[in-house]
């Protein structure tokens, strides 16, 4: 009778074989003679081309009437997050599409909005309120008007982007900086749009202001 013994070379630690998406699954490596099957190197990315070049010297000398072909594992293992990254493109296209045509309805409204407060302007100004009081009071209206949409937008943002998690089996928490931050840079981006209509209706003399009107 045949006695088949096997053994265990060694134990590897716990890795992620395939993607994020895939939880850790349980693996064995087991080695077989005579199969035709690739080889796993692991080289120094320092000086990759004479690396390669001396892996198919040493190639054509022991396998000559084999072909020699490799690829890179990590660009095999990148691939499986191929459509997150087109994702990431497309999004990253529409979000700045959208902020510069959020920037355009938000000058011209600054505009509309400063030319029928003119007279406010220089009536306050008038009664002793100084240019930067001026200017405060209308960053202050469309800081308002901004902060005011802010909960529809993050409220649809941490839906999408839950969303989008569930799809991971390894995920990272939305932690509150994924969203004070962008609440912040929104209101600097408004801010410096609004800025140079306001501060030039601010400066204004007021008696020209108020004879216009």
């Amino acid at each position: 009778m045949r006695r088949i013994i096997k053994l265990v070379a060694g134990v590897v630690k716990n890795y992620h074989q395939e993607g994020l998406k895939v939880n850790q699954e349980p693996l064995i490596f087991r080695f077989f003679e005579n199969v035709n099957n690739f080889y796993s190197l692991r080289v120094n990315p320092e000086n990759i081309q004479n690396t390669l070049s001396i892996i198919e010297a040493q190639w054509r000398k022991f396998f000559p009437n084999n072909p020699y072909d490799f690829f890179f594992l990590e660009d095999y293992y990148n691939e499986q997050y191929k459509n997150e990254l087109q994702f990431k493109k497309v999004l990253s296209l529409f979000s700045l599409v959208a902020i510069i045509i959020a920037c355009l309805g938000l000058f011209g409204l600054s505009s509309y909005t400063t030319i029928r407060r003119t007279r406010e302007i220089g009536i306050r100004k008038v009664m002793g309120s100084s240019a930067l009081n001026c200017i405060m009071l209308l960053i202050k209206f469309f800081v308002v008007q901004v902060l005011i949409a802010v909960p529809i937008g993050l409220g649809t943002g941490y839906f999408i982007m839950s969303a989008w998690l569930k799809n991971f089996a390894y995920r990272v928490e939305l932690g509150w900086w994924f969203f004070v931050i962008p609440v912040l840079l929104l209101v600097a981006i408004a801010v410096i749009t609004v800025s140079s209509q306001i501060i030039k209706t601010a400066n204004v003399n007021p008696a020209n202001s108020l004879r216009h009107e």
